[in-house]
């Protein structure tokens, strides 16, 4: 026999069931598992409900519930305090086929770790269909900065698999570092990864100190993606200038603050199509110079109802860097704005403004660095 080196890994997860059917799992309390809670894979028709867990908080990877390669699952009521994630979606399965992780319904959880609060990904090599996350609260209390949630949501598909159909509702956030986060990109070689169809609505967000963000790749890009009825809330006190220039980071693993500093106070787009942006509120506890909205690369943009407030003079409120069929109405300047748009690259065109209130803005909008004047339209600027 040839004996091998103990290596350092844990008994993990605490709860296990591979392959089952009408799981029914309900009303009892996990603490202090050596690795992650809990996980169902491969499985059908599954049902977790009132379940409490209490791991140790900062602890890597002591999750609190992993669903993989399973469908037709519900998880409600569940009081989450984890070391890593707290809900996880995955499309993996050590036991057999990647089967679909699909018909995921959450609801009415607490959820509070030091990592991400709802998650899907990684690891994604399947197909992710059909996902609800809804009536939940994600929270942090009076802690240092670095044991914060790190996303309250984290989307992020980069391991060849399909993410289509989710939709996310009424979420209170508090004291987490950055509220959204979504990521397509290409972990592996060769991997062919697609991430559309995301729904967020209704989200209530506070204390944020990192920037939300929705990137895909050059060549692999998020589709579909609305964000509606928002108030995002951040203290991070940012400095004109940074992000300059936002790396690809393409193989990294995906995090929220894989990027450095951004360079917009409220939410960064890039590599994306279908983007609608919805009676979205960013306000800047802080004073903070950079662009509330920054978007590279995007094409088929609707911003609506936005507006945003800022103890610092703001110049721009919204960027646009290569970015076509845009469609800017129904919004608010900000008091102490300097210019209410920026648009710059080559690429940009066919960028429409239409009923928006510029009466805190000094200007309306500019072109540079490549952009044309008339690649922006408007009934008080020209006709298309």
């Amino acid at each position: 026999m040839d004996w091998k080196e103990a290596t350092p890994r844990r008994p993990s997860p605490m709860l296990e069931f591979a392959s089952c059917t009408n799981l029914r799992i309900r009303d009892i309390t996990l603490a202090n598992p050596a690795g992650w809670t809990m996980r169902p894979v491969g499985c059908n028709s599954v049902f977790i409900t009132g379940i409490r867990v209490r791991n140790p908080n900062y602890a890597p990877n002591r999750d609190g519930i992993d669903v993989s390669c399973s469908q037709n699952v519900v998880i409600s009521g569940c009081d989450i305090a984890a070391g890593d994630d707290a809900i996880c979606l995955k499309s993996e399965n050590p036991y057999g086929e990647h089967l679909p992780t699909r018909n995921i319904v959450v609801s009415d959880c607490v959820l509070t770790t030091s990592s991400n609060g709802f998650k899907i990904g990684t690891a994604t090599n399947g197909r992710i269909e059909n996902i609800s996350f809804s009536n939940s609260v994600i929270y942090n209390g009076d802690v240092p900065l670095n044991e914060r949630v790190i996303a309250g949501i984290a989307i992020e598909m980069v391991d060849g698999g399909t993410l289509d159909g989710v939709t996310i509702s009424n979420i209170r956030m508090q004291n987490v570092r950055t509220p959204i986060f979504i990521r397509l990109s290409h972990r592996h070689a060769g991997a062919d990864t697609c991430l559309r169809n995301v729904m967020i609505r209704g989200i209530n967000a506070t204390g944020a100190i990192l920037t939300s963000s929705i990137t895909g790749m050059p060549d692999a890009k998020v589709e579909e993606i609305t964000i509606s009825d928002v108030v995002l809330r951040t203290q991070e006190q940012g400095e004109k200038g940074w992000g300059s220039e936002v790396p690809e980071v393409a193989t990294e693993y995906p995090e929220a603050r894989m990027f450095g500093r951004l360079p917009a106070y409220g939410l960064y787009v890039r590599h994306a199509k279908g983007i609608r942006l919805r009676n979205v509120e960013i306000i800047a506890d802080a004073p903070d110079p950079r662009p509330a909205i920054v978007c590279d690369d995007v094409t088929d943009l609707t911003i609506s109802g936005f507006e945003s407030t800022n103890a610092a003079p703001v110049d721009p409120l919204i960027a646009l860097r290569d970015t076509t069929h845009a469609y800017l109405h129904g919004s608010r300047a900000s008091e102490k704005t300097k210019l209410f748009l920026q648009v710059t690259g080559t690429r940009s065109d066919r960028i429409v403004l239409g009923a928006n209130d510029y009466g805190g803005a000094e200007r309306v909008f500019s072109c540079s660095d490549g952009a044309k004047e008339s690649a922006v339209y408007g009934s008080h600027l020209r006709e298309p």
